[in-house]
């Protein structure tokens, strides 16, 4: 039997508990078992109970203690001093932390284990206990995440300002990398809590006064921690202030949906409204996020301007610009190197590639103030486009090649005689039984200055243009061979146009008439794990040959991203 934890009113309960469990063959391990007694202050626990209980080495607290994965105490305060015990004890996860760090791990894996082990780790004991009891366990694990971030990525002091945390804790469908702050998050999961119950149709403690048959008792703690959490949400602290500039002043959050007037009409109302307690988590994240990417946005063209702050935001919010955060190495298609993790990481943050600073003047192209007006040049550099930025093409193009033929599919890379045209050749011919597919790869880098006007209006709006650009060109070709062409437009950022992702549908759709291994899931989310690693590979390659050249060439100290 789990260990008891029963407060009997005199020692002869307990020892007919102990006394018939037997017959049940269930047993109580004293050992593990607690008495918890909240009312020493006001009601003292006679001595002959207690030595009872000690007799049977079953320990008794009357201050806090942790039951069902939560800590409940007496009082705020013991309910404070017993998170601190837990803390220190569980919730710190110290040697997960310790492991994160030590250097062992390469960086993809350790911002992957952050993220979906290390967040939500508090998950559980935030919907569990009110927010501002937590703060001072929230605030400590928020700065492990957050400091852990910071030196897997290697961001510098001076570079880890406001700006830079919150969009580290942003989420990943907006641009962030999903690191989500706990201490923001416990308001609405305590509220979601409280909210399911008083909405379910099970009878419960509080069902009476979701009833209406009675009201909750207004100097009661439970009223309290409803009244505080309802202030929070509705008055949430500013989503950043900027240390490198002055920024506008915060604007205040509109009145949140789906919440109570007041916190004495908290079980009244979502009884009365359930399908509003529904995943309203997620529905008051979405709100908040919301609030705050209003304010990051303002922030931004503060900072950078108009043109160049949308068109950052636009691409790396682009549908599935977020897929190389999330992609898991199972194989050599979807690892990134350290460095490479890190710079694709830099440019997703809006820093400079380099840690230290580069002539102004590019020394692979010539052009002068070119690292001045953009610090992310070398992804647009003519130089370059004839080595790393082809590899970048070409690697997107295998990773296709290669996912065609795991489908099913027949390929063929360059295929000749389309075209009278000997210069004209695209990329991959595609064979799935009942269709033949044209198609050519374009890698667009949106936040370069003849695209940032463009990308600033609408997101993918590059890659859009890229794509009819290859129709111009390859319409005609195949209409003449009957082929439906498809050009594969993807973004530095990691965006895919609307044909790149029919492509890859058509890819995972393939295997449907063959006796596959994997589903048709499965191999289009490889496919857009592939791509998307094989992007950030590509542009990192063009980033550290262009630092290596101006180094070379300029004599600049060799301290490179990653090294």
């Amino acid at each position: 039997m789990p260990p008891a934890r029963i407060v009997p009113s005199r020692p002869l309960a307990f020892e007919r508990l102990q006394a018939n469990l037997p017959t049940l063959s269930l047993t109580i391990k004293t050992s593990k078992s607690l008495l918890l007694y909240f009312h020493e202050d006001t009601h003292p626990l006679p001595s002959h109970i207690r030595d009872s209980f000690q007799a049977h080495h079953i320990r008794v607290e009357t201050r806090h203690a942790v039951v069902l994965g939560a800590v409940i105490g007496a009082t705020d305060q013991d309910i404070v001093e017993g998170l601190r015990l837990y803390w220190k004890s569980t919730l710190s996860m110290t040697a997960f932390f310790r492991r994160l760090n030590g250097g062992l791990l390469r960086v993809q894996n350790g911002m992957l284990l952050l993220r979906m082990c290390g967040v939500p780790k508090l998950s559980y004991i935030l919907r569990c206990t009110p927010p501002r009891l937590m703060e001072e366990v929230t605030d400590r694990f928020d700065e492990l995440v957050m400091d852990s971030a910071l030196h897997l990525l290697d961001i510098q002091p001076g570079e880890s300002d406001y700006h830079i945390r919150f969009w580290l804790r942003a989420p990943l469908i907006d641009g962030g990398f999903g690191l989500i702050s706990t201490r923001e998050l416990a308001p609405r999961a305590y509220a979601s809590s409280l909210a399911s119950i008083a909405a379910s149709e099970w009878t419960s403690l509080f069902t009476e006064y979701g009833n209406g048959d009675v009201d909750l008792d207004r100097s009661s703690n439970l009223n309290r921690w409803i009244k505080n959490t309802l202030e929070d949400l509705r008055d949430p602290p500013p989503p950043f202030v900027s240390q490198a500039s002055p920024s506008p002043p915060p604007v205040r959050p509109p009145p949140l949906k789906y919440l109570p007037s007041s916190d004495g009409s908290f079980f009244p109302y979502y009884r009365q409204n359930p399908t509003h307690a529904t995943s309203l988590q997620h529905k008051l994240t979405q709100q908040a996020t919301k609030h705050q990417l209003n304010h990051a946005t303002s922030e931004l063209v503060h900072r950078w301007g108009e043109a160049r702050a949308k068109a950052h935001l636009r691409s790396i919010s682009a549908p599935h610009a977020h897929t190389w955060k999330t992609v898991h190495p199972i194989s050599t298609l979807h690892m990134l190197t350290d460095a490479h993790y890190r710079i694709a990481a830099r440019l997703n943050l809006g820093l400079p590639p380099n840690h230290n600073q580069l002539p102004r003047k590019c020394t692979s192209c010539g052009k002068d103030d070119a690292l001045n007006t953009d610090p992310w040049h070398h992804l647009s550099c003519n130089s370059h486009k004839s080595r790393e930025i082809t590899d970048r093409h070409n690697a997107v193009l295998h990773a296709l090649y290669a996912h065609v033929r795991s489908a099913g599919g027949v390929a063929s890379m360059e295929p000749k005689g389309l075209s009278a045209d000997r210069l004209i050749r695209p990329d991959l011919q595609i064979s799935f039984p009942g269709q033949l597919i044209l198609t050519d790869v374009v890698v667009s880098h949106p936040l370069c200055p003849s695209h940032v006007i463009d990308a600033s209006r609408k997101s993918l709006v590059v890659a859009e243009q890229a794509a009819q650009r290859k129709h111009r060109i390859y319409d005609e070709i195949a209409r003449l061979h009957h082929m439906r062409l498809l050009p594969f437009s993807v973004e530095s950022m990691g965006g895919l146009s609307r044909e790149a992702e029919q492509l890859v549908d058509q890819i995972g759709l393939a295997c449907r008439d063959h006796l596959t291994l994997e589903t048709h899931e499965s191999i289009a989310r490889g496919v857009r794990a592939s791509v998307a690693v094989a992007v950030q590979k590509g542009n990192a390659m063009a980033v550290l040959a262009g630092y290596s050249r101006a180094v070379m060439r300029g004599g600049h100290p060799s301290v490179a991203i990653g090294a």
